[in-house]
């Protein structure tokens, strides 16, 4: 024990002692408060006077207690280490079908039967709907008729002609009724074909448009017809990440409203148009079967873009600026309880996740500093905040 901490002891038992002895004198005059011997002024004076040497003995102890408390700034600490970084882009889009069509009858009339309901599931040649042809039907009989009468005119035509009494005319003439006859029938034959509506795929029925007797006019949509057994999702991107994008890509979707992620996934294909308005261009990623993966679903698609399998991250948080306007990091060195703040000039890369890839500047095995890093500088001695 040194002589300076030793006068220190002596002067902080002084004062101790003097509070001890005021405390007395101070009680003895309470307890006689009433006899002749205390005097009222003496007890002030000796008050007065005990205060003042307490005084002195408190200077004379600030004086001597040098020794102080050093506190250090907290600051968390983060141990770089290699591991595998991966950098994401993402983009909204939507669910499409690759089978959604509208269901249109090339002949039009009068719904005769509605066999399907909004929802429903059909099979690939299943009929939807059926028209009334009577009206086909008795026009064909109407035809078949002159059909009959054009073609005795035209064989009698062509005998007259063989005897050298009609003229060729007579004959183009009524071959060229004949004939003209026919192809209507034949069509009108077709067209009664076709008079029932059929599925070209199975699927599901949505857009259910008409009702039973109510006429429908050529070209005017019946319904959609949906299949959900190849769906994907289609989004539009910058171009910005074209030299980006591959079908190599991993890709996953996440459906907010189905609170549902598909990982795993890739790019299926990539567009060869930028739309000139918004400078995008139209990517695709399949889905794997799900009935709930419905056309017009909104979705994210998240895209890696950038892979590395042992790379160097820090918080991005850590890294600031110097005044040179160099991208910088502060390491805690370990010294004792504490470390000591040292910069280091850093090469930043990529940036995801609240995480940034160091290309150089750092090694395994560093402390950066994290929190409190805008505070710090270098040579200065902290301590590391530990959560509890």
């Amino acid at each position: 024990m040194n002589k300076s901490t030793l006068n220190l002891g002596n002067m902080k038992y002084i004062k101790f002692s003097a509070l001890i002895i005021l405390s007395l004198v101070l009680n003895e005059a309470c307890t006689n408060g009433s006899s002749e011997n205390a005097s009222l002024v003496q007890l002030k004076a000796d008050k007065s006077r005990f205060q003042d040497s307490i005084k002195k003995i408190d200077l004379r102890i600030k004086k001597l207690d040098t020794i102080k408390k050093v506190i250090y700034p907290k600051v968390t600490l983060f141990e770089t280490t290699r591991s595998e970084f991966e950098h994401y882009f993402a983009a909204q889009g939507y669910v499409e079908s690759d089978q959604n069509v509208l269901l249109i009858p090339e002949v039009g009339g009068v719904i005769k039967t509605l066999n399907v309901e909004e929802g429903q599931m059909i099979k690939k040649g299943q009929v939807i709907a059926s028209f009334d042809a009577a009206l086909i039907a008795s026009n064909i009989n109407e035809l078949e008729e002159q059909l009959t009468l054009a073609e005795y005119n035209f064989n009698k035509q062509k005998t007259l002609y063989d005897q050298g009494v009609a003229s060729e005319f007579n004959v183009k003439q009524a071959e060229g009724q004949y004939k003209t006859l026919l192809k209507t029938i034949e069509t009108l034959n077709t067209q009664a074909g076709k008079s029932t509506l059929v599925a070209p795929f199975t699927g599901y029925i949505e857009d259910l448009i008409p009702v039973v007797g109510e006429l429908s006019p050529p070209g005017v949509p019946v319904a959609r017809l949906i299949s959900l057994e190849k769906v994907h999702v289609a989004a539009d991107i910058s171009e910005f990440y074209l030299s980006r994008l591959n079908t190599e890509n991993s890709a996953s979707v996440s459906f907010s409203a189905l609170d549902v992620v598909v990982d795993d996934l890739k790019i299926s294909s990539i567009g060869k148009f930028v739309n000139p308005t918004n400078r995008t261009l139209k990517i695709r990623v399949n889905l794997p079967k799900n009935d709930q993966f419905i056309p017009n679903l909104v979705a994210t698609i998240r895209i890696r873009d950038y892979v590395k399998d042992s790379a160097i991250v820090v918080p991005s948080s850590a890294i600031t600026q110097d005044s040179k306007g160099r991208d910088i990091v502060f390491v805690g060195q370990k010294e004792d309880k504490h470390f000591l703040v040292k910069s280091m000039a850093v090469e930043p890369g990529m940036t995801y996740g609240g995480f940034t890839e160091i290309m150089s500047g750092l090694a395994e095995g560093m402390n950066v500093i994290d929190q409190g890093s805008q505070s710090v500088y270098d040579g200065l001695e902290v301590e590391e905040l530990i959560n509890q």
